[in-house]
C-alpha cells in the first residue's frame, strides 16, 4: 500500500493523526478493496494567518442495507445493491436504503474529540439501474438513531428518520447521484457516527433505482457509496473593550485590533489562552478581568476548538482600598470593582505594650476608623467609587499598669514593714 503525498503532509506537517488506511485516488474515488482502506483525508490548502486550512475527507459506509415492506422481517445487508423504489402495485411495494458512516475511521482524532462539524457534506451513490420510463426523485433523510447494523435491520425494526431531507432527481444509469447533506450532517452527527435513510419521493410515480452497495464486487470499490466531508479549520474570536490588548495563545503572543477584536484560525483541539488579569491606569485605578462570556472566571484557561468559537471578555474598572494600622491585623485591603462594597475589619482590638510596661498590663486599644470609614466599631463597609483609604486610630491604656504598679509598691512596703521589727530584735539580742 503506497502513501499518497497529501496524506504525508497531513501526518507530518499538520500533526493530525488518523487510524484510517491511506490509499491511492482515481477519478476522485478510492482504489482500495476494503471500506477501511477507502477512507482518506486530503489537505486542500495550507494554513496561514489569514486563511484557515481546509481538509477534505472521504468516508465509506460502515453499514449499508435496504429494507422492504413486503419482506418485513428479512435483512438485505449483504447484497451488492441498495434498492430504493416505490411501486403502485397491489399491494404497494416500498424499499428504503440505510447507510451509516463512522467518521472516526476517516477524519483525524482531533476533529472527532473536539466535535468538529463539516462546512460541507455531500452523499454520493452510484446508479446501477433505473426504470427508463420514469425519472426517479430520491430523498435523503438524516437518522438520529445509530444503533442499527446491516446484519439485523429489517422493515419492522428500521429506525425513524427526520422529516427534513435533501432531494435529487435521477435520470440515467451508470452515473453518480449526489445530495448535499450539509444541514442533515450538522444536525445529526452524533459523536463519530451518522446515518441516512434514502427513500423514494411520495409524489413521484414508479421510483425504481438500484444503487451499488459497499458489497459491490466489481471495480475495487470505485462504485461504493461515499460521504464527502469538507472541514475548515476553526476561528477563535475574542471580543474585548480594550484595543491593542495582549493575548497569549499556546505561548504565542497576539494583540486585539483598534476595536478590541482578535480573530485567527487555529488547529482543531485544545488551546491554552491567557488574557491580562489587570491593566494599570492611574494611581489606585486599573482595569480588572471579570469573566468570559461562557461564565469562566479564570483569565488563564483552555478552550476546545472544533468549530468557530467566539468569546467575549468582561473587564471592569477597579479601585484600590488601602488600610493602615500601627497595631493589630486590619483586613480588607485590595482591589475592588467600581460601585462594589469592601468590608474592613480589625481582627485584634487590644495589643499589649512591648517590654516591662506590657508585663504590667499597659496596652494599645483600638479607638476608631477615619478617612473612608468614620466609626468606632471594629468593622465597617466602604462603597468603592474611587481609590479609598481606611486608617485605624488607637489609644494607649495605662489603667491596668498603674493599678498593678500600685499593688506592687504596696506589697513591697508591707514586706518591708514586716521584716523591720525582726531586724531590731536581732540587734538587741546581740
Amino acid at each position: 500500500m503506497r502513501l499518497g503525498p497529501a496524506l504525508i503532509i497531513v501526518l507530518e506537517l499538520v500533526v493530525l493523526s488518523s487510524s484510517s488506511a491511506i490509499v491511492n485516488v482515481v477519478n476522485g474515488q478510492s482504489t482500495s478493496n476494503s471500506p477501511m482502506g477507502y477512507n482518506r483525508c486530503d489537505i486542500l490548502n495550507g494554513q496561514s494567518n489569514a486563511s484557515p486550512m481546509r481538509l477534505r475527507c472521504i468516508v465509506a459506509p460502515s453499514d449499508d442495507a435496504y429494507v422492504e415492506n413486503l419482506s418485513p422481517s428479512k435483512t438485505f445487508g449483504d447484497t451488492p445493491i441498495l434498492i430504493v423504489e416505490a411501486l403502485p402495485s397491489i399491494p404497494s411495494l416500498r424499499d428504503y436504503a440505510y447507510l451509516k458512516f463512522d467518521v472516526s475511521n476517516a477524519v483525524p482524532s482531533q476533529l472527532v474529540q473536539s466535535h468538529a462539524k463539516p462546512s460541507d457534506a455531500n452523499l454520493s451513490m452510484y446508479v446501477e439501474w433505473i426504470n427508463f420510463f420514469y425519472n426517479a426523485s430520491i430523498q435523503v433523510h438524516s437518522v438520529q438513531n445509530n444503533s442499527w447494523d446491516e446484519h439485523s435491520i429489517t422493515w419492522n425494526n428500521q429506525p425513524d428518520f427526520d422529516s427534513n431531507f435533501a432531494q435529487n432527481t435521477i435520470r440515467m444509469n451508470d452515473t453518480w447521484a449526489y445530495w448535499n447533506v450539509t444541514n442533515e450532517t450538522i444536525r445529526s452527527l452524533n459523536g463519530s457516527e451518522i446515518s441516512f435513510a434514502v427513500i423514494p419521493s411520495k409524489r413521484s410515480w414508479k421510483n425504481q433505482v438500484w444503487f451499488a452497495s459497499k458489497e459491490y464486487p466489481l471495480d475495487r470499490g470505485l462504485r461504493w457509496p461515499a460521504l464527502d466531508l469538507t472541514y475548515v479549520e476553526p476561528y477563535l474570536t475574542i471580543l474585548t473593550p480594550i484595543p491593542r490588548l495582549t493575548i497569549n495563545v499556546d505561548n504565542s503572543t497576539f494583540q486585539t485590533d483598534a476595536h478590541g477584536v482578535f480573530q485567527a484560525p487555529f488547529p482543531w483541539g485544545d488551546h491554552h489562552v491567557t488574557v491580562p488579569d489587570a491593566i494599570p491606569e492611574s494611581n489606585g485605578t486599573r482595569i480588572g478581568f471579570r469573566s468570559w462570556s461562557d461564565n469562566t472566571t479564570e483569565n488563564d484557561r483552555v478552550v476546545t476548538l472544533g468549530n468557530n468559537l467566539t468569546l467575549s471578555i468582561n473587564y471592569g474598572k477597579q479601585y484600590s482600598l488601602q488600610t493602615l494600622s500601627p497595631y493589630g491585623s486590619l483586613t480588607g485591603s485590595g482591589w475592588y470593582f467600581a460601585d462594589s462594597t469592601a468590608n474592613v475589619s480589625m481582627q485584634s482590638t487590644v495589643v499589649p505594650f512591648e517590654g516591662w510596661l506590657g508585663l504590667l498590663g499597659a496596652r494599645h486599644v483600638f479607638d476608631h476608623f477615619v478617612e473612608a470609614c468614620e466609626t468606632s466599631q471594629p468593622s465597617c463597609s466602604v462603597h468603592m467609587v474611587g481609590p479609598e483609604i481606611v486608617v485605624a486610630i488607637w489609644r494607649d491604656d495605662y489603667t491596668i499598669s498603674v493599678l498593678n504598679a500600685s499593688v506592687a509598691v504596696g506589697l513591697a512596703t508591707l514586706v518591708k514593714l514586716i521584716l523591720r521589727p525582726q531586724r531590731k530584735r536581732r540587734r538587741r539580742t546581740r
